[in-house]
């Protein structure tokens, strides 16, 4: 079940990232039946503090606007338009992107990325460890000296979840 619930968290991720939510509203339905409603643009930020397993959404103002439990009270988080249309996750962003192998010791190729795009490489508490612009389409990246743990690794608009060991 912990699988299902953090894929969810890196799609909202990419979508936060990529601006393609901007006028949608988010709604996060809680395992109590209650749920929360926010403009996607009003949000700044997600964190996920993976040691005391909470999700956080911030504000454009810096206040916290959501926090949770991130495996056991989150049921679902639905994105929908002014209409109430869902919309539908999959068809937003087309995840041309592998990397491999992952989970990795020291090195990870990338492939599928458009040159000039910027890799961040992320925590999960948020924090920007890698920061480069792209020169091929594909790149052979050390993650020797990272600590053994799960990271997010973005591609222009594209996240996708690696494991350090």
């Amino acid at each position: 079940m912990r699988k299902k619930y953090f894929i969810s968290t890196v799609a909202i991720a990419t979508l936060f990232a990529s601006n393609v939510l901007a006028d949608n509203t988010m709604r996060i339905e809680y395992m109590s039946s209650e749920e929360y409603k926010e403009k996607v643009s009003a949000i700044a930020r997600w964190e996920i503090d993976g040691a005391n397993e909470r999700f956080r959404l911030i504000g454009i103002d810096g206040t916290l606007l959501a926090e949770r439990n991130l495996y056991d009270d989150i049921k679902q988080i639905v994105f929908y338009d002014d209409n109430g249309s869902t919309v539908e996750l999959e068809n937003v962003s087309d995840h041309s992107v592998t990397i491999f192998p992952n989970p990795t010791k020291e090195i990870l190729h990338i492939n599928g990325i458009k040159q000039g795009e910027v890799i961040r490489i992320f925590s999960l508490n948020g924090n920007v460890i890698v920061n480069e612009k792209t020169e091929n389409e594909t790149l052979t990246l050390s993650v020797a000296t990272l600590p053994n743990g799960i990271y997010l690794l973005q591609i222009g608009t594209e996240i996708v979840k690696f494991i350090k060991e």
